[in-house]
């Protein structure tokens, strides 16, 4: 059975990446709902966490799933806390089954459909043109150490491209591999070879397991980085960072690494969007290595009410974010001039 978040660490993973997409939302919509407290999630995502344990052992993902369904009319009567909370419960089960739109409608529930940037109008993109991200983005690592990539955890697809990135990256030296949410506890998975149910809090969805699984067949060492039983969000960025530097540079400091990361943990500068300074900027400091940093969150499909032209096109066509002259990513394209 895979391993449910009551008494771990990943509770605050799940309740900081709640909390951090939520914080997105207009002024509008805060007024509305006051934001959410992390004592709040808590004691709902426990609350469910318990059920869903006792669902599991007489079933599987799918009947984990319809519970979820059954619970959500419940929790939604229970205000916006408990709503987001089984929400983001179903968007996170859903994509293990398949059910990919699924997942993005109770994105909209959960994080706010407002929660992401405005759409680049066609004037915008003149003069701009679409390039192959994969050969772009393994020409700009040339040299570099450290690549960081993100994800939205309900978004499969940023699992494929990071998958499809790997395979570039292994080719020019990279050795590490990092992967956010993995489980310290097994510590026979790179000797194994292959990733268990129990490896981490998302090796139950398809993608993500073939993630683990074709960095290990690359040769890659993967590395659990994440942090168990943490207070606030402060204390996971910086216990992520550690673990970083103490699992793979301590033995190996001339180690070139590739970490996928969920939502803001790979912001450059600011505080993340729970108010701490990010995993990235952690390690930056400890280390004077400079991240080279890959957005994949504010650009791509991350909302039903948001749908991505770039997942639309051919393989090996997407294209790279830019912004515009104020600073502001252009949210339906990823282009360069």
């Amino acid at each position: 059975m895979r391993n449910l978040l009551i008494n771990s660490g990943l509770v605050c993973a799940a309740l900081f990446s709640l909390l951090a997409v939520s914080a997105q939302q207009t002024k509008e919509t805060t007024e509305k709902n006051p934001p959410l407290t992390f004592e709040e999630l808590r004691k709902v995502v426990q609350e469910i966490d318990k059920r869903a344990m006792a669902v599991r052992k007489r079933g599987n993902v799918l009947t984990l799933l319809d519970a979820f369904r059954s619970w959500e009319a419940e929790y939604a009567a229970r205000g916006v806390a408990a709503r987001s909370a089984i929400a983001a419960r179903i968007l996170t089960v859903a994509p293990e089954v398949g059910n990919y739109a699924e997942a993005l409608r109770y994105a909209d529930l959960a994080y706010g459909t407002t929660a992401m940037g405005r759409l680049a109008t066609a004037d915008e993109l003149e003069g701009y043109k679409p390039v192959d991200a994969l050969e772009a983005l393994a020409r700009a690592a040339v040299g570099v150490q450290m690549v960081m990539i993100n994800e939205a955890h309900h978004v499969p697809q940023h699992r494929a491209f990071t998958l499809a990135l790997l395979k570039k990256l292994r080719r020019s030296g990279f050795t590490h591999f990092g992967a956010e949410t993995l489980n310290e506890t097994d510590g026979r998975l790179n000797a194994r070879g292959y990733p268990r149910a129990q490896s981490g809090y998302y090796t139950g969805e398809p993608v993500y397991a073939e993630l683990i699984r074709t960095a290990l067949k690359l040769g890659f060492r993967v590395v659990a980085y994440d942090v168990q039983e943490v207070k606030n969000s402060d204390e996971r960025e910086r216990g992520q960072a550690r673990n970083l530097i103490e699992r793979i540079l301590k033995d190996a400091p001339q180690a070139r690494i590739l970490v996928h990361a969920g939502y803001a943990h790979i912001d450059e500068s600011g505080a993340d969007r729970v108010g701490a300074a990010t995993m990235a900027q952690r390690f930056k400091e400890a280390t004077g290595i400079d991240p080279f940093t890959i957005e994949q969150i504010d650009q791509l499909e991350i909302l039903a009410e948001r749908p991505a032209p770039a997942l639309m096109l051919p393989a090996g066509e997407f294209i790279i974010e830019v912004q515009d002259p104020e600073g502001k990513p252009l949210t339906n394209f990823r282009v360069r001039k």
